[in-house]
């Protein structure tokens, strides 16, 4: 269960200075899993601090998002909070630019693949939020954002490089970020894209919000609420309230325990936590992408925000890779969605 939520430095970190006694054979795994987060978050650091220069010396905008400026600011350590690979935003009208400097870098793009035709490439920037690169000899995984979240209606306001939030990894190095309150609901929206499927998610935001005061979580919800996404702030805060004890301010909780939504949205995130017993990816497991789906819907907040997210549900990008279309015939992706679905379906079944 721990491997599977990605929270093996944290939980370790925990036992050990909580005093906790851990039996001998399952304290042993533990604490090699830590030490295998410990050791990759450190190298990823290093990486990321390399690329800010780049950027830097390039004239270039980035800021990383998660990674080791999350856990800076969540835990005051970079060891324990697991990462996978670097996340970083770029700005849009930037983007080819930044694409010649990760191959200069020693990075390969992955996902879209070397080769992808040109006018699949448009449709992955219009559906898609970012781009998969690995390095060629340190196999470090790097994706370059040029949006924060593919749910169509939420956290599309873009972001201000002027106003990045300066986060000190060491003495002597610092690393750029979102702005606090933009970084907050970023987070929620990216865990609620994912319908907080893994507990370390979850676990980010209860750490942030741990010295903040109910004034601090008021203002953070009430500028979710002039951006569309208070849903996926609300689910967030209902989950930390009933999963970790936050203290929530008195009229928000009522407000969020009467919304017959924000609950569906919590059941639907405890549910996609916990199938499989808690152990299985939830991508995994039978229709574990369609409640994904589902809590998409329920994010969107206006009529508007809904037709949007079914037209963005309307092209799958794996088919783009899948079954590459010239130009001319882009618009069979929405024609094909659901004969492709069914086809997966059935190749699918009984795995």
């Amino acid at each position: 269960m721990v491997k599977r939520h990605r929270v093996a430095g944290l939980v370790w970190h925990g036992l050990s200075h909580a005093g906790i006694e851990v039996p001998e054979t399952a304290g042993q795994v533990l604490q090699n899993q830590a030490t295998v987060v410990a050791r990759g978050s450190l190298a990823l650091c290093a990486e990321t601090l390399r690329l800010q220069r780049l950027f830097d010396q390039a004239a270039l905008h980035c800021a990383q998002v998660k990674g080791s400026t999350l856990a800076m600011l969540a835990y005051g350590n970079l060891a324990i909070r697991h990462a996978k690979d670097i996340d970083l935003v770029v700005l849009d009208a930037e983007f080819s630019a930044v694409c010649a400097l990760l191959e200069t870098a020693g990075y390969e793009r992955q996902r879209p693949p070397p080769g992808t035709p040109d006018a699949v490439l448009s449709l992955w920037r219009r559906f898609n939020k970012d781009m998969e690169w690995r390095h060629r000899g340190k196999n470090i995984e790097l994706e370059v954002h040029w949006r924060l979240t593919n749910i169509s209606s939420l956290a599309d306001e873009g972001v201000d490089f002027t106003a990045l939030q300066p986060v000190k990894v060491s003495s002597s190095a610092i690393i750029s970020t979102l702005p606090p309150a933009q970084l907050f609901i970023y987070l929620c929206v990216h865990g609620a894209s994912h319908a907080w499927n893994r507990l370390k998610w979850l676990t980010d935001i209860q750490a942030l919000l741990a010295d903040k005061s109910a004034i601090d979580i008021e203002t953070y919800y009430r500028l979710a609420r002039n951006t569309g996404t208070h849903r996926a702030v609300g689910q967030a805060l209902l989950l930390c309230a009933d999963m970790f004890g936050l203290e929530l301010p008195p009229d928000l909780a009522r407000a969020l325990r009467r919304s017959c939504v924000t609950r569906l949205l919590s059941r639907l995130a405890l549910l996609c936590m916990t199938r499989g017993k808690a152990e299985t990816e939830i991508y995994q497991l039978p229709f574990g992408t369609t409640l994904v789906s589902a809590s998409h819907f329920l994010l969107a907040s206006t009529p508007h925000a809904f037709m949007t997210e079914i037209g963005s549900k309307s092209i799958n990008l794996d088919d783009m890779l899948n079954l590459p279309l010239p130009g001319k015939l882009t618009f069979l992706y929405r024609v094909l969605r659901w004969p492709l679905w069914l086809h997966r379906r059935w190749q699918n079944a009984g795995k």
